[in-house]
């Protein structure tokens, strides 16, 4: 790639961000009295306009609603193609793929809810890079269907395994899948990235998924009652955690155990140094200022757009708990408190 294309691009990524919801349009959802005045904002003054053109704003369904919102990552994603596709291949084949995943996993949630909520976008974007059928994975009513969508992919084995029980629940299949991406992204890493971006892509990486392993440990510890065995089995294989310190913190009781032994490692350390209520407000916190840091500073294109990637995809989450939280018409403070603000 040359100097002046990944500087383009990280221009146009830049420019992007700067479309994000700011404080006064949070302030302005939050005072909204229904879905309907959330809706009709979200179109007359933000970058959502253009995904939520057909909204059924009355009878929106949970799903149906992250599922147009999400649209918003595929927009983007298609403006910043204009820069090269190619050029892009480690951050656009990562996409693509989460992309799939998404695709995939709305399928098996409308089966498994026996509901019929489809995009209601053409997907113009993936439509021209995936091996999927979308178009029968959009209808699928049922998991052979979305087997025969996802033929001749590497999610097809991955399905295989749950339909026959290998896999045992959804999220241990949300696991697996995600391991597709993340092991799309590893290789990269490992294998083409120069060496400045394979530095900066593999701590970004390494950072965020310490961080999920922890989390989903700490949830197992506090919610759950899994044995060690199953709790391995909605890990990620990624990031810096020392395997002697991942299996002491499977293997333990409490969630206050799994924190005491993650502070036993320098980067543990610091990662907990920042103040927090609960392991999510770690998450988010952590993952918010990283990414900001590179949108704002960063060099690697890569590095950039994998940045205003996953701050889209916060934004989106807290979009959805607001309007979720005013169809149950939450108190104002209670859901400032949920989405951060």
């Amino acid at each position: 790639m040359s100097i002046r294309a990944g500087a383009a691009i990280i221009a146009k990524t830049r420019a992007l961000y700067g479309k994000r919801l700011k404080n006064d349009d949070w302030e302005a959802l939050l005072n909204c009295p229904s879905i309907q005045d959330v809706m009709s904002y979200l179109k007359a003054n933000t970058a959502y306009a253009g995904v939520l053109l057909n909204a059924r704003f009355e009878s929106i369904h949970r799903l149906e609603l992250e599922i147009l919102l999400s649209n918003r990552v595929i927009q983007d994603i298609c403006k910043l193609g204009h820069y090269g596709h190619g050029s892009l291949w480690s951050m656009s084949r990562y996409l693509t793929t989460t992309m799939e995943i998404t695709s995939i996993l709305h399928a098996v949630i409308r089966v498994l809810s026996h509901t019929d909520i489809g995009y209601g976008f053409e997907n113009t974007y993936l439509r021209g890079v995936t091996e999927l059928n979308l178009r029968l994975l959009d209808g699928a009513e049922s998991f052979e269907e979305i087997l025969e969508a996802c033929a001749h992919t590497p999610y097809a084995a991955v399905l295989q395994k749950y339909m026959h029980g290998e896999i045992r629940d959804y999220s241990e299949l949300e696991t697996s899948l995600s391991v597709l991406a993340y092991r799309e992204m590893y290789d990269y890493i490992e294998t083409s990235a120069g060496s400045d971006e394979k530095e900066e892509l593999k701590a970004f990486f390494d950072d965020l998924l310490i961080l999920d392993n922890y989390a989903r440990i700490v949830r197992a510890k506090e919610y759950f009652e899994l044995s060690p065995e199953e709790l391995k089995r909605l890990l990620l294989p990624f990031g810096g955690i020392r395997q002697k310190h991942l299996h002491e913190m499977i293997d333990v009781k409490t969630k206050e155990e799994v924190t005491a032994i993650m502070r036993r490692s320098g980067k543990g350390r610091k990662l907990l140094s920042i103040p927090h209520d609960t392991v999510d407000d770690l998450v988010w916190t952590i993952k918010y200022r990283h990414c900001r840091k590179n949108i704002l500073y960063g060099t690697q294109q890569s590095v950039v757009l994998a940045s205003y990637y996953f701050l889209l995809q916060m934004e989106i989450a807290r979009l959805v708990h607001l309007i979720e939280g005013i169809r149950y018409r939450l108190p104002k403070q209670e859901l400032k408190n949920i989405i951060n603000i």
